[in-house]
């Protein structure tokens, strides 16, 4: 801060702040950051990993709880098959039978690979994670 009327202008004070740091090397430089920024052959690997993955969506034919996966897989530009049953009420109906062979008794019902997940958030922040979406802090 050169005089006393800098502290009115906090733009330059974190300029010159910014500039001091780059010159003693603990700050970032720009080259660096390009390089962070830059898509790295892991996460081409994952994005490989994900299209061959075998993703399998079951929930009721309505949008309601299993429509954020459905977002978040579109999203992602991610293939799956979309398995919707008829919902309780209708007289053609198969979740009586099927209901047993669900984890808590519920639906949605994600399968990917070999896991399994149910519970609509949990099915979406899986999702969020694969797709990249996910944060990395709370």
């Amino acid at each position: 801060i050169q005089n006393e009327f800098d502290w009115f202008r906090p733009h330059k004070v974190f300029h010159k702040l910014g500039t001091a740091l780059q010159q003693i090397s603990i700050y970032p430089s720009p080259q660096y950051r390009q390089q962070q920024l830059s898509p790295s052959h892991s996460q081409n690997t994952k994005q490989d990993r994900i299209k061959m993955a075998n993703i399998k969506l079951t929930y009721f034919n309505l949008r309601a709880r299993a429509e954020p996966c459905r977002l978040l897989l579109a999203y992602g530009g991610i293939k799956y098959k979309d398995e919707r049953i008829a919902p309780p009420w209708d007289a053609a109906t198969t979740w009586p039978t099927l209901k047993p062979t669900t984890p808590f008794g519920q639906l949605p019902l994600l399968k990917w690979d070999d896991e399994v997940i149910c519970q609509s958030m949990a099915c979406a922040r899986f999702i969020a994670r694969e797709v990249g979406l996910a944060g990395t802090s709370s």
